[in-house]
């Protein structure tokens, strides 16, 4: 999400400060994009269902949709998932906890155990077999959003 912002008169002081973040926030966001675009287009066959980017101040991972191993799933994340239902089950369509999302996010929390789960910014899902975006699943949207 990004927010417009229209300054009147000088751009100097906060309203630069604000200037330079809002700019920044896009420059990151895009550097996550290609990131993701890159990783997707690195595999051969087998291609696996998503892949997808997430970034958490300035960390920023990449990751495929797969079965995340329960042993390394963070706490926070497993407890909001266990919302939506069994690990594995399917639920809204998808197995909880094989998203892209969920495995990317992961990586984050191991990294930076205080974030937020709804302050973990996710790029666009790519399919790498055909490069199509896909959105995002109810599950994900639960538990991110």
């Amino acid at each position: 999400m990004f927010v417009k912002i229209r300054i009147l008169g000088d751009c100097d002081g906060i309203g630069l400060y604000i200037c330079n973040l809002s700019i920044n926030l896009k420059w990151h966001l895009k550097k996550l994009e290609n990131k993701t675009i890159g990783f997707a287009k690195s595999f051969s066959r087998p291609f696996p269902a998503v892949v997808v980017g997430a970034e958490f101040s300035y960390f920023k991972k990449t990751d495929k949709s797969k079965q995340i191993d329960s042993q390394i799933l963070v706490r926070k994340l497993r407890d909001k998932l266990l919302t939506i239902g069994e690990l594995y089950s399917k639920q809204n369509g998808n197995s909880v906890g094989c998203c892209a999302e969920v495995n990317c996010a992961n990586q984050i929390l191991i990294k930076r155990p205080f974030a937020n789960l709804n302050n973990i910014k996710f790029s666009k899902a790519y399919r790498p077999r055909t490069m199509q975006v896909i959105p995002k699943c109810k599950n994900c949207k639960i538990t991110f959003e």
